[in-house]
């Protein structure tokens, strides 16, 4: 088929100091090399029935987890996801749905924000995934809603501007 392989992404764990494999569930992983690592699939991902399925998925799925049944799910969820339940502002069993825990506030010393006068350290306002690229020509090989980065479309320079030639690159996304 001619697909790049989609890699476990390699994260780096605050808690322990290590780099560690994340596990990508094979049925994603599947989906994922074959829509963004082929050229049917980044044409698929293009067309307008695709984004209106992806629209229907994920409604779907906010309904699903917006229902009282969910709850059941919250337990699956910490422990595949390392969650910390100690940080949470109520108590464990006081949420009703999977979407309520996922949402949930924490207690306010549960993330203190670091060195906050230091422009040199990134605070970011929830918990995710953050991808550091060393240069910005390395984060154009990624794909990111279906669509590829660039510099145009980042910061409205033209290709190899000096401002942001040897810059690094940071993406951060929602851990869910």
């Amino acid at each position: 088929m001619g697909s790049a392989l989609v890699k476990d992404p390699i994260i780096y764990e605050r808690r322990t100091n290590n780099l560690v494999e994340e596990k990508v569930p094979i049925k994603l992983k599947t989906a994922l090399q074959f829509l963004f690592g082929t050229m049917l699939g980044r044409c698929i991902v293009l067309t307008p029935h695709f984004r209106s399925y992806l629209k229907r998925v994920t409604l779907e799925k906010g309904w699903r987890y917006d229902a009282k049944e969910s709850k059941a799910e919250i337990a699956e969820f910490i422990s595949g996801y390392g969650i910390d339940t100690n940080d949470m502002e109520k108590p464990l069993d006081e949420y009703e749905t999977l979407n309520e825990f996922f949402y949930r506030r924490l207690k306010a010393e549960a993330r203190p924000i670091a060195a906050k006068d230091d422009p040199a350290v990134l605070v970011s306002p929830c918990d995710c995934r953050i991808h550091v690229f060393p240069t910005v020509t390395e984060a154009k090989t990624i794909w990111v809603k279906g669509k590829r980065f660039n510099i145009r479309n980042l910061t409205g320079m033209r290709e190899g501007g000096e401002r942001r030639k040897e810059r690094n690159e940071v993406k951060r996304r929602r851990v869910e």
